[in-house]
Formats: structure tokens, sequence, C-alpha cells
């Protein structure tokens, strides 16, 4: 059973049934809620203005993921979260993962995608692959 911390406390536990249980006392939102809740965001904060072509928000997830590799290149855990000392903004590669979650549900706002619906379409298919998918790794 995994540990996930946040600046080295211990703030959930991973279930057998993969799922994370936060104590915030905030209720869970679907996936399809939260995406609604990204686009509006978004929306408010001027994003859609500007990042209208599916190439700019795949260049923008992949940007994160960038970010996210950095994290472990400069030395990062996986878990650790640290705030920027002048605004304290939340970073590590718990935060850029968010940050690319968080831009493939704003994409899949903009452009109507049932993105909730796919990922349990696509997990379905894939518990029915071959070991590896037939790959090395």
């Amino acid at each position: 059973m995994a540990i996930i911390k946040k600046n080295g406390i211990e703030v959930s536990e991973i279930k057998e049934s993969g799922s994370a249980c936060y104590e915030c006392g905030k209720a869970d939102l679907s996936i399809f809620n939260f995406i609604k809740e990204v686009g509006e965001t978004n929306t408010a904060h001027g994003f859609h203005e500007v990042n209208t072509k599916p190439a700019e928000y795949i260049a923008l997830i992949h940007s994160e993921l960038s970010e996210c590799l950095e994290e472990f290149r400069s030395g990062h855990d996986a878990t650790e979260i640290y705030y920027r000392e002048s605004d304290q903004k939340p970073e590590g590669v718990p935060m850029e993962l968010a940050d690319a979650v968080i831009r493939c549900f704003d994409m899949a706002y903009v452009f109507g995608i049932d993105l909730e619906e796919a990922i349990k379409e696509k997990h379905e298919f894939n518990k029915t692959r071959p070991y590896l998918h037939g790959k090395q790794f």
C-alpha cells in the first residue's frame, strides 16, 4: 500500500480499490463535473479566448509533463510538494501532474469530449491486453 505525503506528512493512503481517500471534508467531484469546473474557471480567467487549437492544448499538456520531468531532474521526490516563497504557489511532481490533468480536462471541456466515459472504456480495454502489451517496456 503506497502512502501519499505532503511536505513529509502522510495525507492519504491508496486503498486496495486504487482510489485515494483525502481527509479534506469536501465532497468528491466526478471526472465529468471536475472537467466542467475546470472549463468554467478557465473561461472566467480568459484562457479560452487565446487557446483555441488542439495543437496548442497538446503543447501545453506536454509542457506540464516536461516540468514534471524537471522536478525529478532537480532531485525532488515523487510525493514532495513545496511552496514558492514569493506567492506560496505549490510546486513539485504532484503539482505538475495535476497541471497536466487540468490541461487535459480543459481540452475535454472545450472540444466536448466525454473524458470520463473515454477513460472507463479505455481502462476496460486495457484490462484485456496481454502482459506489457507485447512490448519490452
